[in-house]
C-alpha cells in the first residue's frame, strides 16, 4: 500500500501538468549584458515581478520590463565599496524581494544592499553608506528569508562548509557559524525549500579513492531542525540524488528542484536538471530514491543542443520560467502550458489581448511560439489551446 501511494504521488497524472511537464516545450533567447573587463561571466536572478537582474564588472543591470530581454544599469559598486570588478559568484535576491546580496568572487567580499536602491533610470552608487561589505569566503549562496543568507564556501583541498550569514550584524565581526560542515569536495550549490530544509552537495569529489564518502554532484537534504544544530554533510541530511556538480541549485514555484553544473568523469555537461517536486517528496517520506536517469523523474533541459558547458538555472517565479545561464546567451523555458500567456492556468481571451497588446514586440511572455516576435502565430497557438474559462 505504501509503495502504491508513492507511487500515485510522484506520477503525472496525479500531479496534473504543472511546471515540470512544460519545461522545454518553448525556449527563448535572452542575450545578457556583455562581460565586463576583469570578469569572467554574467550572474543572474530575478525579482519578486519576474524581471531579471545581472551582474558583471562593477555594474547590477536590471531587465526594463517583466519579459523584455533588454537591460539597463541600476546599481554602481563604487570604489570606496570595491577597488575593482567583481568576479562574480552570484547575486541572490531575497525572498521578499527587499534586499540583494551579492558574491563578488574568489578572495573577494558579498556586499548586501538594499533592494531599494536598483534604479534603472538613475543608477544608485553603492558606498559603504549604503551597503554592507562582509569579508567571508563563499561559492554561491541562498537567502532564507530576509536577514539570513545561506553561503556555500570552503578552501581548496580542504571539507568544503555551509554557513549561515545574518546579514544585520556587523560586518567588522560578522555573525556567520557553519550549519553544514565536512563536505568531502569543493563547494556544490545550496538552496531552501518551502518547509526550511536545506540542500546542497559536493560540488568536486577531491578525496575519490576514499570509500563512504560523497562523489562529485551527491545532494542531501537537512531539515531546520538538523542544520540549526550544526550537521555533518559525510554522517547526517537525507541523500537526495547524484546530478551534475550538485550547483547552483534553486527551487521552482511548484518546488521542483533546479540542478546546474557538470561532472565531465560522468558525462553530464550541457544540460540543467529539473527534479519534479512529488517525487523529492517520495524521498522526503521514503522509501522513493531519485532515478536521474528515468524522465519522469528528472527532466534533462538543453537549450544549446550539444551537450556541452556547465550550466546554471534560477527561477522566475513570478512568470513561471526556468533561466539557464552560462554562456554568452541565455535561455528560458516557460512552465505554463500552450497560449497561456497570463499565467492564470487556463487559455482564453485574456490570453488573446495579452498577445495583442504585445504585437510585434519581442516580449517573450507573449511570444508564444518562441520564434522572438509576438505575431499573428502567438494569436493562432492561443486559439489552438483554447480552454474557456474555469467551470
Amino acid at each position: 500500500m505504501r509503495a502504491a501511494a508513492l507511487a500515485a504521488l510522484v506520477s503525472p497524472a496525479a500531479i496534473g501538468a504543472d511546471l515540470f511537464d512544460h519545461y522545454g516545450g518553448v525556449v527563448h533567447v535572452v542575450t545578457p549584458p556583455p562581460t565586463a573587463p576583469g570578469s569572467f561571466g554574467v550572474a543572474a536572478d530575478a525579482l519578486p515581478d519576474g524581471r531579471l537582474v545581472a551582474l558583471t564588472g562593477s555594474t547590477v543591470f536590471v531587465e526594463t520590463g517583466v519579459g523584455a530581454g533588454v537591460f539597463a544599469p541600476a546599481a554602481i559598486l563604487g570604489a570606496s565599496l570595491l577597488a575593482g570588478p567583481t568576479d562574480p559568484g552570484f547575486i541572490r535576491v531575497s525572498p521578499g524581494g527587499t534586499r540583494v546580496a551579492i558574491g563578488a568572487g574568489f578572495g573577494l567580499p558579498i556586499i548586501v544592499f538594499d533592494a531599494a536602491a536598483l534604479d534603472p533610470l538613475a543608477p544608485t552608487t553603492l558606498t559603504p553608506a549604503n551597503a554592507a561589505r562582509f569579508e567571508v569566503g563563499h561559492f554561491d549562496a541562498a537567502w532564507l528569508d530576509e536577514t539570513r543568507l545561506a553561503i556555500a564556501a570552503g578552501a581548496f583541498g580542504s571539507p568544503s562548509i555551509v554557513t549561515m550569514l545574518d546579514v544585520t550584524s556587523d560586518p567588522s565581526a560578522p555573525v556567520n557559524p557553519v550549519i553544514v560542515s565536512n563536505i568531502a569536495g569543493a563547494s556544490g550549490g545550496v538552496a531552501f525549500d518551502s518547509d526550511g530544509a536545506l540542500y546542497t552537495g559536493n560540488g568536486f569529489d577531491l578525496t575519490p579513492a576514499t570509500p563512504r564518502t560523497s562523489r562529485t554532484g551527491a545532494i542531501k537534504r537537512f531539515t531546520p531542525g538538523e542544520w540549526s544544530a550544526g550537521a555533518d554533510f559525510e554522517t547526517g541530511g537525507r541523500p537526495v540524488l547524484e546530478l551534475l556538480s550538485a550547483g547552483p541549485l534553486a527551487f521552482d514555484a511548484d518546488g521542483d528542484l533546479l540542478v546546474g553544473g557538470g561532472d565531465f568523469a560522468q558525462g553530464q555537461t550541457g544540460f540543467v536538471g529539473v527534479v519534479r517536486a512529488g517525487v523529492l517528496a517520495g524521498v522526503i517520506a521514503g522509501p522513493l530514491t531519485v532515478n536521474p536517469n528515468n524522465p519522469a523523474h528528472v527532466r534533462r533541459l538543453d537549450p544549446i543542443g550539444d551537450g556541452s558547458g556547465f550550466l546554471g538555472a534560477r527561477a522566475i517565479r513570478a512568470t513561471d520560467e526556468l533561466l539557464i545561464t552560462g554562456g554568452p546567451v541565455w535561455f528560458t523555458t516557460s512552465g505554463r502550458r500552450p497560449g497561456d500567456a497570463t499565467g492564470d492556468g487556463l487559455v482564453t481571451g485574456a490570453d488573446l489581448t495579452a498577445v495583442l497588446n504585445a504585437f510585434s514586440t519581442t516580449n517573450r511572455l507573449a511570444d508564444l511560439t518562441g520564434d522572438g516576435v509576438v505575431n499573428g502565430a502567438d494569436l493562432t497557438v492561443v486559439l489552438n489551446s483554447w480552454t474557456g474559462a474555469a467551470p
